[in-house]
């Protein structure tokens, strides 16, 4: 019965045999000088490779042929010099083997595809001259594998707990975050919450002043006492100080014959919240800067003023600190509404926000209208993907406009708005590099044509809108007018783009 010797074992023995055939000086015929080696290598699952001082191959065993997936033939006398020329490996272990005279250690990738550790020694005589070098190959193509997957996993980990994060959130009220900048505003929410000073919410439209505003009213004392809110840009200026402070029976004509009370006596004991406070008129800034230094009210048509105790919490999408430059804003009123000023960042800076917004949206439609939708991969890329200049005003609408639409529970990029054809492109792209989720089948255009006509449809909308004119657009675009109308009839795109 055959024994497997061990490496350990292998390599002593070829090491003795081929010191006792350079001390006897059999060099001519190296075939039967290593004779006594058959016994041994027949035996090995690894590879053995032995070349000559020049580089010449000597002799390969079974073992060999099977891990690179070559002939004995192609290899025996051939240099390896030679060999590495014609692409049967990258580097020779057993050159670096006769040039350093020292034991070497490499990976080679073969032409079948497996990789071998190999292991080169010389054998060097009295003088320390090379008389033979011996491989010791090992199949490891299993471990590469192996590690290739592990590293891949790894990534993919990574990638996944990146994804994990954005699906990790925090509620502060009805308010639902996981962006580092609306953590930041939050905390200066809690702490206005604590005290009574005036608050000035600033950002983009639809960027949630109101939301901020009732938040911080939920979270302070005056949370069981009313929350009044006065859309400054909707109230006439004719009407405003009706409006605000109320008025006496028969104080002007239409007058409700019992009087009114006025926003500011109805939030007597909580919040007055002035929404689109840089729409108001000069002259109304002046009544409203009044009313805020006494907090007394006197009804249009009445003489008797009355005291109300109420937080001021005043929000604006227009830059009030550049209107007080340009005089169109009063800088008193500014600085008694600006003691504690919040800014709200766009959707745009807080993108890891999206998903919990938008599942929030699909859960509260799915509710009312006894529906299972639900968002693809795909369309959150493309959702993340888009710059919201509506911010979240936008995406609500969005979600909702893409319930309604989708003909199956799960919502795809498909089903998105047209302005979305970007964002989709994006996800594609994202996902065929590596560096976004893969996208189902359904999610992917269905060939390289359809591609194309996303682009060029996305790139001719905004050649459109800059050039504001189809001759406009095909001087950015390089084209001929004639062909821009062609292609803008093609994809249906309407004049007011």
């Amino acid at each position: 019965m055959s024994r497997v010797i061990s490496d350990r074992e292998f390599r002593e023995e070829v090491e003795r045999i081929l010191s006792e055939t350079c001390r006897s000086n059999q060099y001519d015929d190296t075939l039967e000088a290593l004779q006594d080696l058959v016994y041994l290598i027949s035996y090995l699952e690894d590879g053995v490779y032995v070349v000559n001082p020049d580089g010449t191959t000597a002799m390969v065993n079974p073992g060999f042929t099977t891990i690179s997936g070559v002939r004995k033939e192609d290899f025996v006398r051939q240099n390896v010099r030679e060999l590495q020329k014609q692409g049967f490996w990258d580097e020779s272990a057993a050159d670096l083997a006769i040039q350093r005279k020292t034991k070497q250690t490499i990976t080679q990738t073969y032409l079948n595809g497996k990789t071998g550790l190999v292991t080169s020694t010389p054998i060097l005589d009295e003088q320390g001259r090379v008389r033979k070098v011996v491989s010791n190959i090992r199949d490891i193509t299993e471990l590469t594998n192996l590690y290739r997957e592990l590293s891949l996993n790894e990534k993919t980990l990574a990638r996944y707990k990146d994804m994990i994060s954005d699906f990790q959130s925090e509620e502060i009220g009805h308010l639902i975050f996981a962006s580092k900048a609306m953590e930041t505003t939050l905390g200066y929410v809690r702490r206005a919450a604590e005290v009574d000073s005036n608050v000035l919410l600033t950002g983009e439209s639809g960027s949630g002043k109101t939301a901020i505003a009732k938040l911080i009213a939920s979270m302070s004392r005056r949370s069981n006492k009313p929350f009044i809110t006065v859309n400054c840009g909707a109230i006439p200026s004719q009407l405003f100080e009706s409006e605000l402070f109320g008025y006496e029976k028969g104080a002007f004509t239409g007058a409700s014959p019992g009087g009114k009370i006025g926003l500011a006596e109805a939030a007597d004991g909580g919040v007055l919240f002035l929404d689109e406070v840089s729409e108001l008129s000069l002259d109304d800034q002046v009544k409203l800067l009044m009313f805020i230094d006494s907090k007394m009210v006197t009804r249009v048509g009445g003489t008797e003023p009355r005291k109300v105790d109420v937080r001021v919490i005043a929000a604006g999408n227009r830059d009030l600190k550049e209107m007080v430059k340009n005089h169109m804003f009063r800088e008193d009123l500014y600085y008694r509404l600006r003691v504690v000023p919040i800014k709200i960042p766009p959707l745009r800076e807080r993108k890891e926000d999206i998903i919990h917004i938008a599942r929030l949206q699909i859960d509260d439609f799915n509710e009312e209208n006894q529906q299972e939708k639900r968002l693809t991969m795909g369309a959150f890329e493309a959702l993340k993907n888009y710059e919201w200049p509506g911010n979240i005003r936008e995406l609500k609408n969005v979600i909702e406009q893409a319930c309604v639409f989708s003909a199956r529970d799960e919502i795809t990029v498909r089903d998105l708005p047209s302005e979305f054809n970007a964002s989709r492109i994006g996800a594609v792209i994202g996902a065929t590099s590596g560096t976004s989720a893969p996208l189902t089948e359904s999610e992917l255009p269905v060939n390289l044509k359809e591609i194309l006509a996303e682009v060029e449809k996305v790139y001719l909308r905004e050649a459109l809108k800059k050039g504001r004119s189809v001759r406009g657009a095909a001087r950015l675009l390089g084209l001929d007018p004639a062909a821009v109308q062609r292609r803008k009839k093609a994809y249906r795109i309407e004049n007011d783009t």
